[in-house]
Parts: structure tokens; C-alpha cells; sequence
């Protein structure tokens, strides 16, 4: 019962992050709304209350996804690290999630070449890259990935053979 309740603990907070980035995008009512399909989608019903690892991928990449989203309207290092910390736990989750790298490095060329309105780069304008500070960020970044990994899987480091029983 309790890794079913987690599965569907990890789908009420993907309808708060659902809710929230809708709102944030669309206002109150497109994200009611959108709460509202998401509640009634069969898909999620159905896998919310299973103990499967698709509800806490899903939960983790849309949060990262709203997480990122937030960074492009306003930098924090705070918001840095909790974008890292998402990224990592839906890597723990399932290593799909790898699958957003690439979106997120289209995304920031993007706004970097086009210099999209109301979006920054680390809180830079392409016009002003400060080289350091982007790498200083990038090794946050990877240190952050790297030290929620090793807390999921409890500091342990071995091979496929050895989580294998003996015979």
C-alpha cells in the first residue's frame, strides 16, 4: 500500500505543478482548467495508482520543466539548485529524463540567439556572456546532479552483477 500511495502522492503534486505553470502561463482559469483535464485524463487515473516509476518521472519532469521556466524569467541560485536537484530525481526515477538535456540546450540557444523578450540565460543577455560564471554554474550544476544521485542510491557504487543473487 505505502509505494501506491506514493505513486499517487506523486500525481496530486503533478496537478499542483500542472496548475501552477498553467496559471503562470495563462492565467487562473487556464490552469483550473488544465487541472481540471488532468484529474479527468484516464491515462493518470490509471497510472496514479499503480506502484510504477511513470508517475514519479512524470511528477519530476514536469516540475523541472516549470523549474526551468522559472529560471528563464528570473535567475536565483536557489531556484538554480532546485532546478539541478528535479533534474536529478527524475533521473533517479527513470534515466529517460537524460532525453532533457537536449531540450533545455535548443531552449537556451534559443533565447540566446533570438534574445527573446523577458527571458535570460543565468541572467544574461547574449550581448554581456560572462564565459566563467556560465561554466561556474554548469560545474553547480553537475555537482548538485551528482550529489541527489548519490543520495537516492545511498552512496552505494557497484555493478549489475553485484545487486544479482547468488544462485
Amino acid at each position: 500500500f505505502a509505494s501506491r500511495l506514493m505513486s499517487i502522492l506523486a500525481m496530486v503534486g503533478l496537478g499542483v505543478v500542472i496548475f501552477l505553470f498553467a496559471s503562470r502561463l495563462f492565467g487562473n482559469l487556464a490552469g483550473l482548467l488544465s487541472l481540471a483535464l488532468f484529474a479527468v485524463n484516464p491515462v493518470f487515473i490509471s497510472q496514479g495508482s499503480l506502484a510504477l516509476t511513470n508517475p514519479f518521472l512524470t511528477f519530476f519532469v514536469t516540475l523541472n520543466l516549470y523549474l526551468f521556466f522559472l529560471l528563464l524569467k528570473s535567475f536565483s541560485m536557489r531556484l538554480f539548485i532546485a532546478f539541478a536537484a528535479t533534474f536529478a530525481l527524475a533521473l533517479a526515477s527513470k534515466v529517460n529524463a537524460f532525453l532533457l538535456l537536449p531540450v533545455y540546450l535548443v531552449a537556451l540557444i534559443t533565447v540566446w540567439h533570438w534574445q527573446l523578450p523577458g527571458y535570460t540565460v543565468l541572467g544574461m543577455h547574449f550581448a554581456n556572456v560572462r564565459w566563467r560564471l556560465l561554466f561556474r554554474h554548469a560545474a553547480v550544476f553537475v555537482v548538485t546532479v551528482l550529489l541527489v544521485m548519490f543520495v537516492v542510491y545511498q552512496f552505494k557504487f557497484g555493478t549489475l552483477a553485484d545487486s544479482v543473487p547468488p544462485k
